[in-house]
């Protein structure tokens, strides 16, 4: 048979044969655990000449050979094909395929993807599944691709892209790369910042200097209020109709329905469907582990594992002795990736109008993905996978203790986002959802070879329990992200340990106005800043500071600040990006971590006006106009950056629970003759 030219492939009419019955098929691998090395699985052997057209390779072939590949030259509309996958426990089972014809250069140059049909009484009543992705298709016993594509939302007809094998084979001869190649420089620091509450908006616009910048672009996961990348898609930028990879079902087991809620949007986005597991997310203790692995059977890649799980469930499409590929498109777009995969067993097959999906439940690790492409995931079995350890301690007044640990996949723009969804699905499960919450943290960072990182703060507000548990552990994960992909070196990461409590209600004062018992002073005088503060459903107090004007000061203004960690967080924002960027270490940026405010805190600052900068992380106050003009020069300016304020006095006073908003007032030093 001829190959169809190119540009000139079309589509034929559709043929009516129905699949009559699925076949059961046998082959199943023994038993495989990441702690040894294992055998190689099952792999179906190529079909003897002349079986039929629509044949897969037999079932329970015990070769470790490859089926033999149906050439993307050889695909034309008409043909008949079969697909393997599994809809229920760890039986793989076929169904016909029909080749409607190419979609040519569709993903890219030279990328191009096979329309088909799905036949049958099961896929015609579930269409293409969510966690298809990867079965692959056979003709005449040889491999054609992995499905791989659908068409929009409520189609019709079951339609779907098949992604040639020929487009994923190059990937199992590319290198693993070394842990340093697959973690780019994705933060920066002149962009990021900690997460705020709502609350902090109160009386603190007039409290912020004239070039105070507001965040925007790169990876800010503070303005992202679901803290995913924007690297990637906003929400709804997909076409609606558009030819698009099958959503992967990312299977959460031992969380909040309502934390899933807060991030299923973005996560949509990105062709992530999150399915809530609860028990049947994972398998009952006991109960024997899925071992079956062979092209079709299931394939979950753990993002999680151990007290909370979540796993993303695909389909085995190639095995060549300890190499595997898998789903046909991206998973997360990782390119080198380190993801710890395993068999899979599907408890059930969900048919729905919108979006059919597998719920499956991982067994044991049994190796590690290391490319995440285009047109594939490809990894090796009997590697071990480098785990980030969790460990979470959550008191909770008047409900038993909880003490979890779970460890998550290494990667620097993944990992931050798991450890937030899983940590604060812990705390909602702690709590009854509909009660108010304030949230004491205590978290620790290690990473080998440098100080640890030891963070500790207080979460509170009038809004919703989530946004309060959210804004509390994003407080972490914007910090490990931030050093996790310094620019200057790839650092092992030990562990993260959280040790936290709740309260069930709301604890915060807000600042409501400032007295100064003078506005003019001289040089040495001492006086009294009284702040009045409005206690949450409580009756107005005040604060005293007891300030002295600094002596040898020249006559002018200053200006009296007073107000929360929070408001002077964002007052010095600038100034700590600053700081981050012209840091030369990661010790250094850990040490300017170290000197972030306390969100229990009420602060106080005499500041005045004053031509200076930032010289290699250093503040440089009141600094000559010789002096600034060499340090603007073209040679030293990538060294400095202005900053026209100096601090003259701080002060600082813990309140019980966290503070909210800022007041200032002027204060006049006059000179001796005045």
């Amino acid at each position: 048979m001829a190959p169809v030219p190119s540009r000139c492939r079309r589509t034929a009419g559709l043929a009516a044969a129905l699949l009559t019955g699925l076949a059961a098929l046998g082959g199943i691998a023994g038993p495989l655990t990441a702690a040894a090395e294992p055998s190689p699985p099952a792999v179906p052997s190529p079909p003897a000449a002349g079986a039929s057209s629509a044949a897969a390779p037999a079932a329970g072939a015990t070769g470790s050979a490859p089926a033999a590949i149906f050439p993307l030259s050889e695909v034309r509309a008409g043909l008949t094909a079969v697909a393997r996958t599994v809809f229920a426990g760890e039986q793989v089972e076929e169904f016909k395929v029909e080749i409607l014809g190419v979609y040519e250069d569709f993903a890219g140059p030279d990328l191009d993807v096979i329309l088909a049909r799905l036949v049958g009484e099961r896929v015609e009543h579930t269409g293409v599944v969510a966690g298809m992705s990867g079965s692959p298709v056979y003709v005449d016993g040889r491999l054609m691709g992995a499905l791989s594509y659908r068409i929009g939302s409520f189609p019709k007809d079951p339609i779907a892209g098949i992604t040639p094998i020929e487009k994923m084979l190059p990937l199992l001869g590319m290198p693993a790369g070394d842990r340093g190649a697959r973690r780019p420089v994705l933060v920066d620091p002149l962009r990021w910042s900690l997460p705020l509450l709502p609350e902090d908006a109160l009386a603190v616009v007039d409290f912020l200097p004239p070039e105070a910048p507001a965040p925007a672009g790169g990876y800010d996961r503070a303005a992202d209020s679901a803290g995913m990348p924007a690297i990637w898609p906003a929400p709804g930028s997909a076409p609606a109709q558009a030819l698009r990879p099958i959503d992967t079902p990312l299977v959460f087991s031992g969380l909040d329905p309502a934390v899933l809620a807060a991030y299923s949007t973005p996560l949509r986005a990105l062709g992530l469907l999150p399915v809530q597991g609860g028990a049947a997310g994972r398998l009952p203790a006991g109960e024997p582990r899925p071992t079956r692995f062979e092209p079709g059977s299931a394939i979950a890649a753990q993002l999680a594992r151990g007290d909370v799980e979540i796993s993303a469930t695909g389909t085995v499409t190639y095995l060549s002795g300890r190499e595997v590929l898998a789903f046909g498109h991206p998973f997360l777009r990782s390119g080198f990736t380190a993801i710890p995969f395993a068999p899979a067993r599907v408890l059930m097959t969900v048919a729905s109008l919108s979006d059919s999906f597998k719920l499956a439940a991982p067994g044991d690790s049994v190796g590690l993905l290391r490319q995440d492409r285009l047109t594939a995931v490809a990894g090796r079995l009997g590697e071990p996978a480098e785990m980030i350890p969790i460990r979470l301690s959550i008191r909770t007044a008047g409900a038993p203790s909880r003490d979890l640990a779970f460890e998550v996949f290494d990667d620097p723009v993944w990992s931050p986002l798991v450890i937030e969804i899983a940590t604060t699905g812990s705390l909602v499960n702690a709590i009854d959802f509909s009660l108010p919450a304030t949230v004491d943290l205590r978290a620790s960072l290690r990473f080998e070879g440098h100080p640890e990182v030891r963070l500790q703060n207080i979460f509170s507000g009038s809004g919703a329990p989530l946004n309060v548990q959210q804004t509390a552990i994003r407080y972490v994960t914007s910090v490990f992200s931030l050093l996790y992909a310094n620019r200057f070196e790839t650092p092992r990461v030990r562990g993260l340990d959280f040790e936290i409590e709740q309260r069930p209600e709301r604890l915060y004062t807000v600042v409501e106005d400032l007295w100064l018992s003078r506005t003019e002073a001289l040089p040495g005088d001492a006086l009294t800043v009284r702040v009045f503060l409005r206690p949450y459903r409580g009756e107005r107090v005040h604060r005293d500071f007891d300030l002295q004007v600094p002596a040898g000061l020249s006559a002018g203004p200053l200006s009296v600040l007073v107000g929360s960690g929070q408001a002077f967080q964002r007052r010095d924002q600038r100034l700590t990006q600053l700081r981050l960027a012209q840091s030369e270490s990661l010790d250094q940026m850990i040490q300017v971590i170290g000197g972030l405010p306390r969100y229990d805190g009420l602060y106080l600052r005499l500041v005045r006006r004053s031509e200076g900068g930032v010289l290699r992380q250093r503040l440089a106050p009141a600094l000559p106009p010789s002096v600034l003009e060499v340090l603007r020069s073209s040679e030293t300016s990538g060294d400095f950056a202005p900053h026209n304020e100096e601090v003259l006095v701080e002060k600082r006073i813990t309140l019980d629970g966290a503070v909210f908003g800022a007041r200032q007032a002027e204060l006049r030093v006059k000179g001796d003759s005045s």
